[in-house]
């Protein structure tokens, strides 16, 4: 059964949409339409909290957590699992229940799609324009049209690859008409209209046969007037005026031309993504990532914004700080060369407090028994003195060891990791000038946690072969 709501609003709808993605988008549901849905849908990736310092994923959201909120593929209102589409209705849902959890502090918006229905753009855009709490958009290789209009709603814009795809800031209609081959397979169409409906349907049916003027005017100029100026208004200050190909529908690479025409703020990986809602939800609106890509200057965040996972912890009670949070940090620190600093749990600093307190006490104990005239009397009790003070001074000991040991574990994974490789080493051509050479391996710019969503999408099921 083919969800006609989908098929509606995607080939029957006006779209602010790339044409390369709408192409692709019109073959793949083509090839989707002609098969009939079974119970292994393939779906698509639900909501889903992080460890504001880990970017591991959680059951349940914790204190300080960040939301994650995944739309890929076409820009449409209604879900459909069996073609992996989640709706804007849907992903408004799922922000809104962000915006209601004390625990979350603020969301991902992992924005991936070339662009869709014009109508679909509305419902999710109202709820963005109510929310309190930090949302960043990260796209990995395209963000145009429809999903531009929809990551203009958010704080920050952050782009994984420096090639991919930006803008095509426009709007469009494309229909087909069918009526010919119809008729060549022995349909006859009838087409009766009421004497005083002289004008109903005259714009579609003139721009089917050619003259698309009136459909222009009436429909698609006014869409698209409201959607540029949905975008200047909600980006402007950040855009380039001086370049009128923005608002004209063309495309532009990510780096340098996207971010040097203010459409998206840096190049940056899920993590980093993850780290701005952390700065943002803490009141740091100055915050901003090195958006540079070259082979001596890996993408990171500045130095007041290097400690993300120091960052994650802005604003969780001292109660809720688990263990694997303070190691984290610890590991910020080591990989930053910063010695003679080691971050501890207070719990941990109450029972070396509680040490040195029995060590003082023992010490004072001691002092008051060597005092006494009674040689043998004071023999054994100073034996007994010394021998708490020993205990007590072990056990003190015994939490600077630990903490020194595990700053230098941290130490040596850090030496151990070596140099990374980038993303896209270069090599040289016969005159000299650098060419991008491809390479499977992972780059070191692809955090955890971009290796956990893509962990989550691989679980999803595959369309099932006809």
């Amino acid at each position: 059964m083919i969800n006609e709501l989908i098929v509606n609003e995607i080939l029957l709808s006006p779209l602010c949409i790339e044409p390369h993605f709408a192409q692709a988008l019109a073959m793949s549901h083509l090839l989707s339409f002609s098969q009939p849905k079974s119970s292994a849908a393939p779906g698509y990736i639900k909501s889903y909290t992080v460890n504001a310092a880990t970017g591991k994923q959680q059951t349940a959201p914790q204190p300080g957590a960040v939301g994650i909120v995944v739309i890929e593929g076409a820009i449409v209102s209604a879900s459909d699992p069996w073609y992996g589409l989640k709706g804007t209705l849907e992903a408004a849902q799922e922000l809104q229940a962000f915006e209601a959890d004390p625990n979350i502090i603020g969301t991902v918006l992992v924005l991936e799609s070339g662009g869709g229905a014009v109508y679909a753009i509305k419902p999710i855009a109202d709820v963005m324009n109510q929310l309190t709490k930090p949302v960043v958009t990260y796209s990995r290789t395209i963000l145009a049209s429809a999903a531009y209009r929809i990551a203009a709603n958010t704080d920050y814009i952050l782009m994984y690859h420096q090639h991919g795809i930006v803008g095509s800031l426009g709007t469009m209609a494309s229909f087909s008409d069918m009526q010919p081959m119809f008729e060549k397979w022995g349909m006859k169409f009838n087409e009766y209209y009421a004497s005083a409906s002289v004008l109903k349907n005259k714009t579609y049916n003139d721009a089917k046969n050619g003259d698309g003027k009136a459909l222009i005017e009436k429909v698609l100029n006014p869409m698209n007037d409201q959607f540029i100026g949905d975008i200047k208004s909600l980006r402007g200050d950040k855009l380039d005026a001086k370049t009128p190909a923005i608002y004209q529908g063309e495309t532009f690479m990510a780096s340098p031309q996207a971010i040097n025409l203010g459409l998206i703020d840096a190049l940056g990986n899920l993590s980093d993504a993850i780290a701005m809602v952390s700065a943002l939800a803490n009141g740091d609106t100055s915050s901003s990532i090195n958006s540079t890509h070259t082979k001596s200057n890996n993408p990171m965040w500045s130095i007041k914004n290097k400690f993300s996972a120091l960052a994650g912890l802005a604003g969780v009670a001292a109660g809720s700080i688990t263990a694997e949070q303070v190691d984290a940090v610890n590991k910020e620190v080591v990989e930053a060369k910063i010695d003679g600093a080691t971050f501890v749990l207070d719990s941990e600093l109450q029972t070396a407090d509680e040490a040195v307190s029995a060590n003082a006490s023992a010490l004072t104990a001691l002092n008051a028994v060597l005092g006494k005239g009674n040689e043998k009397q004071t023999l054994a009790e100073a034996v007994t003195a010394v021998a708490a003070l020993n205990l007590t001074a072990t056990e003190a000991t015994a939490e600077i060891v630990a903490l020194k040991a595990d700053r230098d574990q941290w130490k040596a994974k850090a030496v151990s990791y070596g140099a990374k490789p980038d993303a896209e080493p270069t090599g040289g051509k016969k005159d000299g000038t650098d060419v991008i050479e491809q390479t499977n391996a992972k780059p070191s710019f692809y955090s955890e946690a971009d290796a956990e969503l893509d962990a989550i999408r691989a679980k999803m099921p595959k369309m099932p072969a006809k």
